[in-house]
């Protein structure tokens, strides 16, 4: 038999609390839970050692899981010049200590640690300039030919400064030769449109006449009519002579030449303190490059050992085909920065998850914000983000050097000249408070990281060179509670791209349905594998077209017979729509649905531990949960013993549970005083009667509904308006007493009520602290906290560093730079 527990809800409402503030002023200074790790940025002038293993300690403390050692010299901007660049740049012997010092102190803690391979981020290595492996590109010169005219002279020499964008990235700088690569030519489709050509198949080609001149031409260029002439070419001339056929031509001498771009600057007393130069990442000279400045320069016998996971990395902010690479990489990484939303982080995730990676990480928090303006509730919306996204490992940004820096004040090494959030450690007030963050965002990861998300639907993506945009707003699905992911071409290569039972990568993320959303461009292998896809089964919608240019110049004819088969009567499985307005319609037809409904109207449970209220109902479950915005909630569905659980109530039930000990007795809290009602799934009705509380006369029937008074006096003032406190940061404590005049039934719920919190809290009652306090809804029960007598209540917050950061801007500096 079921039995009934009923409680019901008694409201603590603080009216006001005395003050007694503690700022901080000048700071001048694990287990199988998957934890968050903090990201180290190192300074240039590591003069203090001993600093890095007091640091390992303070994450030990917050319960990190580890942290990222990255050697950052600014990029080489901002008063890098200084003597002591030539003791501690990447690759001297001071350098190589505080490695190895960061590495025994992280095996000490047991931690794990990420070693950035290079000086700024890992793309560059200190060299001689024009040395084999640092990074080359192509450049080409062109010049125009009639139709039937004959050209004869010199090659077109390299515009070697055409669409140069530099942003932070250094400048190329102009030495060194240019290697013939080869020589070209086609007629001209058109110059008169950027638009891309769509009556004849066609090479675009991006001309600029003025390199200072942001604005370009798209010229189109007839594919059959390119020729190769790198043949005819002797001591750097040509001879040759235009076909009639089309009025203009257009020659092309095409170079290979180094960038000559430093990813650091230095001093330049020797090769290594002359700082580093980027690297060619997609040749093997590249590669040998940087393994062998490590072999020569860091990997001692000590860190050797010390090091123990080598893994792949994408290089940073190169112009890649990024949804075709990430599968191959032992954990991709995308950082808050430049993925800003959970459509954007989706576009990584899913290839991802299709290579069978089940870490996926970013760098989290780097934001132009304002350094030391982050709060706590604004860090955790980022997790909560990526969590969205399908991200589930973070790399939390940065936790700086914190000894002394040469040209630095107050509060310390500021990287990014004060413009990126955030730079954590002891000098934030809300530094003791990171251990709550951390354990949070440590169990949210376990169970993300547990086997592979499963997603309703897949995009189909081509995106080359990859740019970050919301290729799709999916306001509509994910409001009907769709959620999908994307692939490119090359993802279509993987083994898990298979049907089943109409479901696509059947033993991992089961995609319902493929959706190609107005996409141009496909590889004749991938062609074939979305007709064996199609042949298979799998629904495929398609927005528009089907993608109809080939990327390359083979294919074209393979792709035009399949576009005609596909379009056949045979494929029921296909549906072509105008717009992606019509998507929830054409997956109806499909009879495709999502395999989580969220209903508007299911807001009314909340649960902690076992949920007592659920149905089932056709191999579905149905429950009920309610969170205030911005919380987030772990449901897990296990195997065993069917309970007798709730399946619908009144609106006033609020929380049902099953109790610790593992029987079926249920417990619920209801809202008010009010009658409330119970279904169970045994059929059974339960009723509870209204105003049961019991009155001050415990033998008489009556009942009555009491709020307790926590005392009263002048409402309290926000943290701006308190006179002294604008321009400062730090730790406030607030205090109060209140009285409990008799020990409290065990039908009661003491609830302490804290109203919005922008950034942290901590509670005690009579110095015993309250367990983690969600910022997202306030409140916590206290009733086994309290019998009859006095309490006192004392309540911590912290305020983020920038309130004595903005008052001190006429000094404040990092590395000489305000």
């Amino acid at each position: 038999m079921t039995k009934l527990l009923h409680k019901r809800l008694v409201r603590c409402v603080s009216t006001g609390a005395n003050h007694l503030p503690t700022l901080l002023l000048s700071v001048q200074s694990s287990g199988k839970v998957s934890h968050p790790r903090p990201m180290r940025s190192q300074a240039s002038q590591l003069r203090q050692p001993s600093i890095v293993p007091s640091s390992d300690t303070d994450l030990q403390k917050l319960g990190a899981g580890g942290l990222e050692f990255l050697p950052f010299y600014n990029y080489g901007f901002g008063g890098v010049n200084d003597s002591k660049i030539e003791t501690f740049a990447f690759g001297k012997p001071a350098f190589r200590d505080v490695l190895q010092i960061a590495l025994e102190a992280t095996k000490a803690k047991g931690f794990s640690m990420d070693v950035a391979l290079g000086a700024s981020q890992g793309q560059g290595v200190p060299s001689k300039p024009l040395t084999p492996g640092l990074a080359v590109q192509l450049v080409y010169g062109k010049v125009s030919v009639k139709g039937g005219e004959k050209f004869d002279g010199a090659l077109p020499a390299a515009d070697i400064n055409w669409n140069e964008n530099l942003g932070y990235i250094h400048p190329q700088e102009k030495f060194g030769g240019n290697r013939l690569i080869g020589v070209s030519a086609a007629a001209v489709a058109s110059s008169k449109s950027p638009a891309p050509c769509t009556h004849v198949t066609c090479i675009l080609m991006p001309f600029q006449e003025n390199a200072s001149d942001e604005s370009n031409t798209f010229v189109a260029l007839h594919e059959k009519s390119l020729v190769h002439l790198t043949a005819y070419v002797k001591n750097g001339k040509i001879t040759w002579t235009a076909p009639k056929d089309y009025k203009e031509y257009v020659l092309f001498a095409h170079y290979e030449r180094y960038t000559n771009q430093r990813s650091c600057d230095g001093v330049p007393t020797d090769v290594i303190a002359n700082g580093s130069w980027v690297t060619d990442h997609f040749s093997a000279a590249g590669a040998k490059l940087a393994s062998q400045f490590w072999e020569k320069n860091l990997l001692s016998t000590q860190i050797r050992q010390l090091l123990k996971d080598v893994g792949k990395h994408i290089g940073y902010n190169i112009p890649l085909d990024i949804l075709a690479d990430v599968p191959i990489v032992s954990t991709p990484e995308l950082e808050s920065l430049a993925f800003k939303t959970p459509h954007q982080m989706s576009q990584l995730v899913g290839p991802t998850q299709l290579g069978r990676r089940n870490v996926i990480s970013t760098e989290i928090g780097a934001v132009p914000q304002g350094a030391y303006s982050l709060t706590i509730p604004s860090l955790i919306n980022l997790f909560h983000d990526a969590f969205a996204g399908g991200v589930n490992a973070m790399t939390i940004h940065g936790m700086t050097y914190t000894g002394e820096q040469l040209g630095s004040t107050w509060p310390g090494f500021t990287p990014f000249q004060y413009i990126y959030i955030e730079l954590w450690g002891p000098m934030q007030p809300v530094w003791k408070y990171m251990g709550e963050i951390i354990n949070y965002t440590a169990r949210n990861q376990f169970v993300m990281q547990q086997g592979v998300a499963k997603k309703d639907l897949a995009f189909y993506l081509y995106i080359d060179p990859f740019g970050i945009s919301d290729e799709y707003n999916g306001t509509d699905l994910r409001a009907n509670s769709f959620t999908y992911e994307y692939l490119s071409p090359a993802n279509f290569g993987s083994k898990a791209s298979k049907v089943t039972n109409r479901i696509l990568d059947s033993a991992g993320e089961e995609y319902c349905a493929l959706v190609l959303n107005w996409q141009q461009f496909i590889t004749a292998n991938a062609w074939k594998k979305l007709v064996e896809l199609a042949d298979a089964g799998l629904p495929l919608l398609v927005v528009g077209n089907l993608p109809a240019t080939t990327i390359g110049t083979k294919g074209q004819d393979i792709m035009t017979r399949n576009i005609s088969k596909l379009k056949g009567p045979k494929y029921s499985n296909i549906v072509f729509i105008k717009s992606a307005n019509d998507l929830l319609n054409a997956l109806s037809k499909l009879s495709i649905t999502p395999r989580v409904i969220i209903s508007s109207d299911a807001a009314k449970d909340l649960y902690t531990m076992a949920m007592a209220s659920f149905k089932r109902s056709s191999g579905k479950v149905s429950f009920q949960v309610s969170l205030k915005e911005g919380q987030t909630a772990i449901v897990v569905f296990t195997s065993g013993k069917s309970k007798t659980s709730i399946v619908s109530q009144s609106t006033n039930v609020i929380d049902g549970s099953y109790g610790s000990d593992g029987k079926e007795d249920i417990s619920v809290i209801l809202a008010d005083a009010k009658e409330a009602s119970l279904t169970l799934s045994n059929g059974q009705t339960k009723k509870i009667p209204a105003s049961w509380v019991p009155g001050p006369d415990e033998a008489k029937s009556a009942s009555v509904k009491k709020v307790m008074k926590l005392g009263t006096q002048k409402p309290l003032k926000p943290w701006s308006e308190i006179s002294g406190a604008q321009n400062v940061s730090g730790l406030v404590t607030y205090t109060a007493t209140f009285q409990v005049p008799r020990v409290l039934s065990g039908n009661s719920i003491a609830v302490l009520q804290f109203g919005p919190v922008l950034n942290t809290i901590r509670a005690w009652v009579n110095d015993k602290q309250l367990p983690a306090i969600d910022t997202y809804d306030a409140h916590v029960d206290v009733l086994d906290y309290l019998v009859k007598g006095t309490y006192a209540i004392k309540v911590e917050v912290a305020s983020t560093l920038f309130n004595a950061v903005k008052a001190r801007v006429d000094y404040v500096k990092a590395i000489r730079v305000a």
